[in-house]
């Protein structure tokens, strides 16, 4: 985030979601925001594997949870979010998160992917 604010980047695209607030991110937010760039950021983390007995909570994630911060959901065509997504109330906007076709490294071949990251930046190239 510092490096992108250094460069003056319009737009900070950040597609990992931490489950508590760090100090060192929180301020580098701050910065980039004060220096008029919009920051993007994964609502939640991707969810565990399938058959992982790990249960994650509805909470907050960071630095989508911090203000000002746009945070971003991923969905599936129809409009509902991908079945084991994990859950927050802090969604400013959902984007496309399956399925996404885009073009391949260097321009050669094509990318499918999907997931929270995906749909992160979707958002912020939409931006």
């Amino acid at each position: 985030v510092r490096a992108a604010t250094t460069a003056k980047a319009d737009v900070i695209a950040v597609t990992v979601a931490l489950p508590r607030k760090d100090t060192e991110l929180t301020k580098a937010v701050a910065e980039a925001r004060k220096a008029g760039a919009v920051v993007v950021a994964a609502a939640t983390p991707e969810p565990p594997s399938r058959g992982s007995a790990d249960e994650i909570p509805t909470r907050t994630y960071w630095p989508a949870g911090e203000p000002g911060v746009l945070a971003v959901a991923d969905m599936l065509p129809s409009g509902a979010r991908p079945d084991g997504a994990l859950s927050t109330g802090d969604v400013d906007l959902a984007a496309p998160g399956a399925g996404v076709v885009s073009g391949g490294p260097r321009g050669k071949g094509h990318y499918l992917g999907g997931g929270v990251a995906v749909a992160t930046a979707y958002a912020a190239g939409a931006a």
